[in-house]
């Protein structure tokens, strides 16, 4: 039995799957297998796979019908699995050469540790860096996550998780299998949040380390889902992953305010900046959902929406930078 199963979850990233697949090749740790899933590609991902059809580490899973959901190929690989570690890892990121080695080290050292991640690189398509995910949790705290760290899984879901999905790339993380089945799996219900949902009810089942030295890299280009996916449906689903949580565990004041604060922020700019709605739930009926966070919250989901209304008039700007130039 290997030590680790790494599922590459592949959908048209042919551009970068042959880069992905010599990191993962090329681990220090190498008592690994891999599986290889392919939902239906329509680039060139296959012509890449082809090459290493016959490579003794690697099982190949080509699909002929798109599965329409990223957490139901996590769901399809982890279920090949045979080792008790698993990594995802995402076809269009890349991971240095010890990410393996140093996250199983820690892991394999706390049997009550779920699951471990580290912090990530942000690359473009070109792979110039710009940046880590760190930018993403300093709002929370902008230390915390610049430093080594092991917390309870439930705290972690009480004073982080509840707010925003601090573990934001599946490709920084590896998770024990028979943790993730006992949380019930990837969620599949949701498009863009799944994944933070998922980390969520795993966190729930043990402990969580984080390593601070970026040894993942996670790509951030415009066809991936977040980039291609309406703000509105953002918003929703925040919303079903709180009251998840709530569901679960009790939820200290201040959490509970900084995630109204958060999910306040995403409607405001979903109602600015975003397409009119395809959702069939109503606004009215998203701003409804929002009374698990605070009484008041509902009522300011419905004010923003005139005011956005309002914001979004030609003749709102002018007045707004005249009203500037008065005041300086």
């Amino acid at each position: 039995m290997p030590r680790v199963s790494v599922v590459i979850p592949n959908y048209n990233h042919a551009r970068y799957l042959d880069q992905r697949i010599r990191s993962v090749l090329e681990q220090s740790l190498d008592d690994i297998e891999v599986i290889i899933l392919d939902d239906a590609s329509t680039d060139d991902s296959r012509q890449v796979l082809h090459h290493y059809r016959d490579h003794p580490k690697i099982r190949i899973v080509l699909d002929t019908k798109n599965s329409g959901s990223p957490c139901r190929q996590w769901n399809r690989g982890v279920s090949l699995c045979t080792a008790p570690l698993v990594w995802i890892a995402e076809a269009d990121d890349v991971a240095d050469s010890d990410f393996l080695e140093i996250l199983i080290s820690r892991l394999e050292s706390n049997s009550k540790a779920v699951l471990a991640y580290c912090q990530s690189w942000i690359i473009d398509d070109e792979d110039r860096r710009m940046g880590d995910l760190a930018e993403w949790t300093d709002d929370i705290d902008p230390n915390r996550w610049r430093l080594d760290f092991t917390s309870d899984g439930k705290a972690e879901c009480a004073n982080h998780l509840i707010i925003k999905n601090t573990i934001p790339n599946a490709s920084a993380v590896v998770f024990r299998k028979d943790a993730f089945v006992r949380s019930g799996c990837a969620y599949e219900g949701m498009r863009l949040c799944g994944d933070w949902l998922t980390w969520a009810r795993l966190a729930l089942e043990g402990e969580v380390i984080f390593v601070a030295r970026p040894l993942n890299h996670f790509r951030r280009h415009s066809s991936s889902v977040r980039a291609t996916t309406n703000a509105f449906q953002h918003v929703t689903e925040s919303l079903q992953v709180s009251r998840s949580i709530m569901d679960q565990i009790l939820i200290p004041a201040f959490s509970k305010k900084l995630a109204a604060v958060a999910i306040s922020n995403q409607w405001w700019v979903a109602l600015r900046h975003s397409a009119p709605s395809p959702l069939k739930v109503s606004r009215i009926r998203i701003a409804l959902n929002t009374l698990h966070l605070g009484w008041w919250l509902p009522f300011s989901f419905l004010t923003m929406i005139p005011a956005a209304w309002l914001a979004r008039r030609s003749w709102i700007e002018p007045l707004l930078r005249l009203k500037r130039r008065l005041l300086s």
